[in-house]
């Protein structure tokens, strides 16, 4: 096994590797098409095969760990990368195929994480019918107080850790960046609404004007959008806004992409039963860690 630093001279190469599961590598064909130079890419070769990449994000000085690593591919290459990026420094952050993760993973000498999370990718490629899903809109910043609070809660139920208590600085400001760059968006609860999607209205009416679904966009391309989280308020819950809300992302969204893709943490029955309800198909195992940067 032969391990290399890849440049775009390989594009082409590393492509060919991802796009055998097109929606698990979403994010890193994304990247690949928009020819960033800067990243890291490192490959292993079986021969002159190559048969696992990871993608490294955001080492900002020599010998010190990545801000974020995404291994795919043969599970002894992906180990054979974990071990070279180890050698560089490490990863604080690992996201992609579970089976290249763990490998991955082994790799970089099982590190301690804050979080080891088995996840699902969900994905939906076709339009719901009219009538059947939560219309959505870009929040506006003079929403972004609450939309702020609501999007530590979100990632608290994702990851069970909540950004605001760990750096609120740095959490408002990359709320308001998302915000600004339009990739929050929100439903608004109106009596139209309930009524056109045959909702429980004594039960929904206290909440009239506000807004009862909200999802972040992470990656978006002509090949896919990834959706980062989705939330309903909790006073909301249990009306099947969730399951209206997502079908409602895939109608949004589709009208300029191929296929939207989202993970859901396999232990979050509620939230996988929803995804299916709404028409959306599982797909392939991943994992999600955060590496504490004193393990290294």
């Amino acid at each position: 096994m032969e391990v290399l630093n890849l440049n775009s001279e390989d594009f082409v190469m590393i492509q060919n590797l991802l796009s055998q599961d097109v929606y698990t590598n979403l994010y890193q064909l994304t990247l690949l098409d928009e020819n960033q130079e800067q990243l890291e890419w490192t490959g292993a070769f079986k021969g002159a095969q190559l048969c696992a990449v990871n993608l490294s994000i955001g080492r900002w000085r020599e010998n010190h760990p990545a801000r974020m690593s995404i291994p795919f591919g043969d599970p002894q290459g992906c180990q054979a990368l974990g071990a070279e990026e180890l050698q560089k420094g490490g990863t604080l952050y690992l996201q992609g195929h579970r089976e290249s993760c763990d490998a991955f993973y082994e790799g970089l000498e099982h590190p301690q994480t804050r979080y080891f999370i088995n996840q699902r990718l969900f994905f939906e490629t076709q339009k719901p019918h009219p009538h059947s899903f939560l219309p959505l809109r870009p929040a506006r910043i003079d929403e972004f107080e609450q939309v702020e609070i609501h999007a530590g809660l979100m990632q608290e139920e994702d990851i069970g850790v909540n950004p605001r208590d760990i750096d609120l600085g740095t959490h408002r400001q990359r709320i308001a960046q998302v915000i600004m760059e339009q990739r929050m968006l929100l439903s608004d609860l109106s009596e139209e609404l309930i009524f056109e999607l045959n909702l429980d209205y004594p039960r929904l009416s206290p909440f009239l004007g506000k807004y009862c679904f909200m999802i972040e966009i992470g990656t978006s391309s002509s090949r896919g959008v990834q959706i980062g989280n989705t939330f309903v308020p909790p006073e909301m819950r249990r009306s099947k806004l969730g399951y209206l809300g997502m079908r409602g992302c895939a109608h949004h969204l589709l009208k300029k992409t191929n296929v939207v893709t989202l993970l859901a943490k396999e232990e979050n029955l509620p939230a996988v039963r929803t995804h299916l309800r709404a028409g959306y198909r599982k797909g392939a195992p991943f994992r999600q860690a955060e590496i504490l940067s004193e393990a290294y």
